[in-house]
């Protein structure tokens, strides 16, 4: 419909411009007149909002290169150059203390999100951090960034939120009933786990739960809640399970 109203509105520049005068008149004697007033401030408002709307995504790289410098100058430790994308840098201060409590910090910046207007964007996170010892522990979150309405129109770092440091990997070896041994591997990057029983193996994906862990995949779903856990399979009875 947008496309639709600036082609009509283009065609009326035209007729004016040249002056096919009789078209109009044409059409008004036939009742069918044209408003070209009208016609042409509800193409005028088209345009400028489709010029808005299509500057969105610029803002949007803008907003997220500006979260990707940040954590850039972190992973080398350039602690002035990090404060600069602050609008606030004594807000960094969480971030900073995580990042040099590891030995490697990767940040995988998603794709900006304005936020109820173009002055203010969110850009989700996901950080993987390397401890010396080769222990890798993930953490999620998000990036809130402003910009002024006037003056400075510069992207700045508002705040970064961040959830508890999980493992990206986690090993656990349960105990069933019946005298067997389940052993899951949890990847809670990838949000799966490889559950393995016997010389059977099955990918699991991770289900959303009100608490505890779910993970269902290829007929099998593993339920828990602390050290316990229900295990299921096509063609047996549920067991009831502890990690060791």
């Amino acid at each position: 419909m947008l496309c639709a109203r600036i082609g009509i509105a283009l065609t009326l520049v035209s007729l004016i411009g040249t002056g096919c005068t009789n078209e109009v008149e044409a059409s008004a004697k036939t009742g069918n007149a044209i408003d070209l007033a009208a016609a042409a401030n509800e193409a005028a408002a088209d345009i400028g909002n489709y010029a808005a709307v299509a500057a969105v995504p610029a803002d949007e790289q803008a907003a997220g290169d500006v979260v990707r410098g940040m954590f850039a100058a972190l992973v080398d430790r350039r602690w002035r150059d990090a404060r600069l994308d602050w609008r606030d840098p004594a807000n960094m201060g969480r971030v900073e203390r995580e990042r040099d409590g590891y030995e490697r910090f990767i940040a995988e910046v998603g794709r900006a999100v304005a936020d109820r207007s173009v002055d203010a964007m969110t850009v989700p996170l996901e950080i993987v951090a390397t401890a010396a010892g080769g222990r890798q522990m993930l953490y999620t979150g998000e990036a809130t960034l402003q910009r002024g309405r006037s003056g400075d129109r510069a992207w700045k770092i508002e705040r970064i939120d961040l959830s508890p440091a999980i493992p990206v990997r986690v090993d656990a070896v349960y105990r069933c009933a019946d005298g067997r041994s389940l052993t899951v591997v949890f990847d809670n990057r990838r949000q799966t786990a490889l559950a393995d029983m016997g010389r059977t193996t099955w990918r699991l994906e991770q289900q959303r739960v009100a608490s505890g862990i779910g993970y269902s995949g290829q007929g099998a779903e593993l339920r828990g809640q602390g050290r316990d856990a229900d295990w299921r399979v096509p063609g047996q009875p549920p067991l009831r399970c502890s990690v060791t």
